[in-house]
């Protein structure tokens, strides 16, 4: 909106020519090439009333102290803020841009004084929508119409609740462009491994069903919200139309964020068992954020944002303590912890020195926080993968445990066994507790044998979704090269928008040997071919999941009707990785409707043993030729049956007669407990079912399996 004064202008003339005499800073733009920090050489008048207007400051002219910062730093206040900026431009180019980076501020009003007393005056900041600025920026870009040789003077008010920076400089519009064209590029990456860190998480999450995974995702989501807050993103493409979270967002978003490291810190380094003592510490900083929110809601803006950074600043340096005190009792991925907490401080210290002048104020300092919290989430997602395979290790340590207890209890009741024999008349009440405890024992080989299933079935998918997510990441480095030459063809486009006619040819000669040079068929082919090559990853992992989520069934516990066929895929599915390429798997599911009452996750675990000593017995032949293993399904009325034959090394006929005992293996010692047969036929019989075995030596098994539809025992 333009308003005129023209009362006010022989007062601004007579201004203008006494800048020098009173000591009035003018500041003298002279190249066109490069982007002018002005901040020490504006002055700064704060207004503790905030009801001054700039009829107000033309008539009385305060007294404005001129800023010896680089970047003013003007602190948390609730006064209002005048800025006045006077500038000769004795360049050839007569539109500059003023920009103020700092995209946090609340209110901002740009007034622009002529020498013959003519005012512009643009009002801008979180009071009203994005879209309605002339500059659609998340930064304050105002624009400067200077002739050559002309001085303007130009005031802006500035009233914002939380901590006023104000970074200041002048430039020409391809300049200021090239500026910002950067930094949003930058925050594109930033925001880019993010969102891959989020999603890599969230997939293991529903792999592992870890809760601290959930809570990383979390604070992943909130890190980028609050990064997003103090850079302007949030508000450019989030929530441009929302005046309140553009004024609160800066506020409410850090002390949640806060919350869910807290959270997320107390679940990774399992803070309960390895330092109770400071558990307490940690909810308390959490309850100290809440209030921080609280006030917010209750405008205390000072207050709350004054209680939000001493908080954050004590919980920085508390996590700090925490990581190093759970690293030194032994809990390993606590360094990894330790390190990206370390480069997130680091970072934060950087950014904060900056605001205060200790630091210079350029594209390093600026972006120190965003690097900080980038490096932050990976070495995270680090901690995280080191955390597994502890996981892993202790589960082959239990694993090799229960085996060794497994044969330690097989000796004994094979001891017992003789004793009892020469004893049998004497103690028959001593042989039947004894049957009881072995009858207990059994049971816990038994779900011993089922950690054992998932000890592999872990191997298989950790094996299977390090393919396609080592195609996502080789291609990230390639892909990112090809956008910076097209980012650079794009920029050199933009050129032409500022050319003269005369200087157009010379241009558009440079765009096409720039074209020839970076060979842009060629790029534009290779980002193709790398974002295909993404997507089959991204599809691969999605289809390792899902065929995860149907073995596992870990919501589908109870007994319910359920799809037979679904189960034989999804275990083939996870078992691929074992399988050589010399074994064909031929599927003949000839009964149309593959679905009976059953419980899915028990008839999964059948498939995955007989299956995986399928495999077994055709690696155990000296020689692999055409071999394959065949899986058939048929229905009749009552029973459903499944028929699943290999051409492995087959089994004699006393193997054949003790397949099915429990302890029973001809496998080496410590390959196998000999209870998977043993626990498949139990669940057969569970289900109202039979299993037989037919074999040959030297030319394969076959095990043929009948399940009733409906099983009475179940609806009885």
């Amino acid at each position: 909106m333009i308003r005129y004064w023209k009362k006010y202008t022989l007062l601004s003339a007579i201004l203008l020519c006494c800048f020098e005499v009173l000591g009035t800073p003018i500041i003298i733009f002279s190249k066109e090439n490069i982007i002018q920090n002005i901040g020490d050489n504006i002055e700064i008048f704060e207004d503790k009333s905030t009801k001054l207007t700039i009829n107000d400051i033309l008539n009385n002219q305060p007294f404005f102290k001129q800023s010896t910062q680089k970047v003013p730093n003007l602190g948390v206040s609730t006064s209002a803020f005048w800025i006045r900026i006077t500038i000769q431009n004795i360049t050839n180019d007569n539109f500059l841009m003023l920009s103020i980076a700092q995209p946090t501020i609340e209110e901002v009003d740009f007034y622009s004084i002529s020498p013959d007393g003519n005012m512009v005056s643009e009002k801008e900041g979180a009071f009203q929508s994005f879209h309605k600025r002339k500059i659609q920026h998340q930064d304050f870009i105002f624009e400067l119409n200077i002739l050559k040789g002309q001085t303007k003077t130009y005031y802006i008010k500035i009233r914002s609740s939380d901590q006023i920076v104000v970074p200041v400089v002048i430039g020409t519009p391809r300049k200021i462009m090239e500026q910002i064209t950067q930094k949003d590029t930058l925050y594109g990456l930033f925001f880019g491994i993010f969102l891959v860190m989020f999603l890599y998480n969230f997939f293991i999450y529903f792999t592992l069903h870890d809760r601290t995974y959930l809570y990383y995702c979390l604070y992943i989501i909130l890190v980028a919200l609050t990064q997003g807050t103090l850079h302007g993103q949030a508000f450019r493409f989030v929530w441009p139309d929302s005046a309140w979270l553009a004024k609160n967002s800066a506020f409410l978003f850090p002390s949640i964020t806060g919350i869910a490291a807290l959270l997320f810190v107390s679940f990774f380094l399992q803070v309960k068992i390895y330092a109770a003592g400071l558990n307490r510490v940690l909810y308390t900083l959490v309850f100290i954020f809440l209030v921080s929110i609280l006030l917010l809601f209750l405008n205390q803006y000072v207050i709350s944002f004054t209680i939000m950074q001493l908080n954050t600043t004590i919980v920085c340096l508390f996590i700090l303590y925490l990581s190093y005190v759970v690293l030194k009792r032994g809990f390993r991925p606590a360094k990894f912890f330790l390190l990206a907490w370390s480069s997130l401080l680091i970072g934060a210290i950087i950014f904060v020195l900056k605001d205060f002048g200790i630091f210079p104020y350029n594209a390093f300092t600026e972006n120190t926080l965003i690097g900080g919290s980038a490096i932050e989430v990976t070495l995270l997602s680090f901690a995280l993968a080191d955390k597994i395979n502890i996981f892993k290790k202790e589960k082959e340590k239990s694993q090799a445990e229960t085996l060794r207890l497994s044969m330690a209890n097989e000796q004994i009741i094979k001891n017992q066994n003789i004793i009892l024999e020469k004893q049998v008349k004497e103690r028959t009440t001593d042989l039947e507790n004894a049957l009881t405890d072995l009858k207990d024992t059994q049971v816990q080989l038994v779900e011993s044998e089922k950690m054992a299933s998932l000890g592999v079935l872990t191997a298989g998918v950790a094996h299977e979704i390090n393919n396609p997510i080592n195609f996502v990441s080789a291609n990230i480095k390639p892909l990112t090269l090809n956008i910076n030459d097209l980012v650079t063809l794009i920029e050199h486009y933009e050129l032409i928008h500022t050319t003269p006619a005369e200087d157009m040819p010379k241009l558009l000669a440079e765009i096409d040997a720039l074209k020839q040079q970076l060979d842009i068929p060629l790029v534009t082919e290779e980002i193709q071919i790398m974002l295909q090559t993404i997507k089959e990853g991204a599809s691969r992992t999605a289809e390792i999941v899902e065929g995860l989520r149907n073995f596992s069934r870990l919501d589908e516990s109870d007994f319910k009707n359920a799809n037979v066929h679904e189960g034989i895929d999804s275990t083939l599915m996870l078992l691929r990785s074992t399988i050589p390429p010399q074994i064909k798997i031929i599927k003949q599911y000839n009964a149309v409707d593959g679905k009976i009452d059953c419980f899915p996750g028990q008839l999964n675990q059948v498939f995955m043993n007989i299956i995986n000593n399928a495999i077994q017995a055709i690696k155990a032949k000296e020689q692999l030729e055409d071999e394959s293993i065949t899986i058939q399904t048929m229905r009749d009325e009552k029973y459903f049956h499944i028929r699943i034959a290999d051409t492995g090394i087959g089994m004699s006929e006393e193997v054949k007669s003790k397949v099915f005992d429990p302890f029973f293996t001809t496998k080496k010692v410590g390959e196998g407990t000999g209870l998977g047969l043993s626990i498949v036929h139990k669940i057969i019989e569970k289900h109202d079912g039979k299993i037989n075995v037919t074999s040959t030596i030297g030319k394969g098994t076959t095990f043929a399996i009948q399940l009733a539809i409906q099983p009475k025992s179940m609806h009885s």
